[in-house]
């Protein structure tokens, strides 16, 4: 509820502040601003309001921070009023209408502040009543500069006397502005309530949608195993077609044999026409390879996105817990709930967590180069496998925070388990940041030459492994 007339004049007789001198001005966000004024070793924040349902003006103890970029009335406000001294705060008509007179160096300027729940405004005029500026531009209602700002129109507002009543409060003897603390912390509360809410209401509404995208490509990996079917038989064909070499001949379509794998069934087997039989042979333990690499792949994403959903569903049951407001802001950074225009939940790849860090990995050439170009900026690190093919490594930066060495470290175990050096137990890993990679000339996709790099020394670590893998 807003202050209603009999407020704004028990607000108003408290506050004498005529001849204090303006300051600061700061507009902290789009509904409110806040005035420090000071005289003779006192010093106040002023705070107008015009958030709808709370309109009001009083002394705060908030300390407001400034928003990222300075508004347009705020501009105005410090060029015309900064350093200015209040002569005169007074309410026309006992209106919800603030008049507040303002001098500098023999200039006077007067802020009309309007308090009406959804009409409310800032109108700084002249002394001939030329609007100079508003804080709402109103062109319906003639509220922008060079307009003259007709009173008439204002206190037409005026309510019945009898038909609002002051709100109870308790007095301190110690305090000399009782009403205004009553009121500043009575909005601050109500307002810090809004604002976990909002901000628990946020944090749920990101982390649901990720679960529903998690949960998606969890299905999708789910359906891609399931259709990878029985790759063994491309092994079994391979090996069928050697041992029958003698009974093959280049040119022929189908070679049907007993197949000694499945209780000698019999098999018919495809032949390229073009191939000899052993290259035929060749092309089923190529087919092999390739469909158990995929499945692999499909199995080592599966478990790292159910991994994500566990840690998700496990984060939004322990927002729940949470009330203080500066917590749940910290919450919201430090688990990465951001959104970050370069990195979506369709990165290719594996996404691992280290302590609050992101680990991106990608396993085949076309991820490493889709990853490096749309999904990591030039703070972020990188890391390979010195020596060997394999995925690239990305670790996400936060500005102003170095890695620390258990990320880097885990980092390294992804680097050389996604390399072909993995079954040595061990690797050299170079890692740099992202910004010192330079692109390879006529290579393959996804080659980089990097600079400024340094040297880990990684033995696979099985814990760390299993944290990230699972089995």
């Amino acid at each position: 509820m807003s202050l209603n007339t009999k407020e704004i004049d028990l607000i108003l007789s408290e506050l004498d502040i005529e001849g204090f001198q303006i300051q600061k001005i700061i507009q902290p966000d789009f509904s409110s601003l806040v005035m420090t004024i000071y005289k003779a070793g006192i010093m106040y924040n002023l705070l107008i309001s015009l958030k709808q349902g709370k309109t009001r003006l009083n002394i705060t103890s908030k300390l407001y921070g400034k928003h990222k970029k300075q508004q347009r009335f705020e501009q105005f406000l410090k060029a015309r009023i900064i350093g200015s001294y209040i002569t005169e705060i007074s309410q026309p008509g006992k209106d919800r209408i603030i008049k507040i007179t303002v001098d500098h160096n023999n200039v006077l300027s007067f802020l009309w502040i309007r308090l009406w729940g959804g009409n409310a405004n800032i109108i700084v005029t002249d002394n001939d009543m030329v609007i100079l500026e508003s804080f709402y531009r109103k062109p319906g209602k003639n509220e922008i500069s060079g307009e003259k700002f007709i009173i008439q129109d204002i206190t037409s507002g005026i309510t019945d006397d009898n038909k609002y009543q002051i709100r109870t409060f308790s007095k301190n003897s110690n305090d000399e502005k009782p009403f205004n603390t009553f009121i500043d912390n009575l909005y601050q509360h109500q307002e810090e309530d809004e604002e976990r809410i909002n901000l628990k209401e946020k944090i749920d509404a990101k982390i649901i949608k990720k679960l529903s995208l998690l949960k998606s490509s969890r299905n999708r990996v789910l359906d891609e195993i399931k259709e990878s079917g029985n790759y063994e038989s491309f092994k079994q064909y391979g090996q069928l077609i050697l041992g029958s070499v003698y009974l093959i001949k280049q040119g022929d379509k189908w070679f049907e044999t007993e197949n000694y794998f499945e209780n000698n069934n019999i098999v018919s087997i495809e032949l390229d026409t073009n191939l000899s039989p052993e290259q035929n042979a060749e092309n089923y333990f190529k087919k092999y390879k390739k469909k158990k690499g995929t499945e692999s792949n499909l199995l080592e994403e599966k478990e790292n996105i159910l991994t994500r959903i566990n840690y998700l569903e496990n984060l939004l049951e322990s927002v729940s817990t949470i009330e203080d407001i500066s917590e749940l802001i910290k919450f919201l950074d430090e688990n990465e709930l951001k959104k970050d225009s370069k990195e979506k939940e369709s990165a290719p790849g594996l996404l691992f967590f280290s302590g609050k860090f992101k680990i991106m990995v990608g396993r085949t050439a076309s991820e490493n180069d889709e990853l490096l170009r749309k999904h990591t900026n030039g703070n972020d690190y990188w890391l390979h496998a010195r020596d060997y093919p394999g995925g690239y490594v990305f670790i996400k930066a936060f500005r102003g925070k170095s890695i620390p060495l258990e990320t880097l470290i885990d980092a390294g175990n992804l680097a050389v388990f996604f390399s072909k050096g993995k079954n040595s137990g061990k690797g050299e890993v170079y890692y740099t940041q992202v910004k010192y990679l330079r692109r390879a000339k006529d290579s393959k996709k996804g080659t980089v030459l990097p600079t400024q790099e340094k040297n880990l020394s990684i033995s696979l670590d099985d814990k760390i492994l299993k944290k990230f893998l699972g089995k």
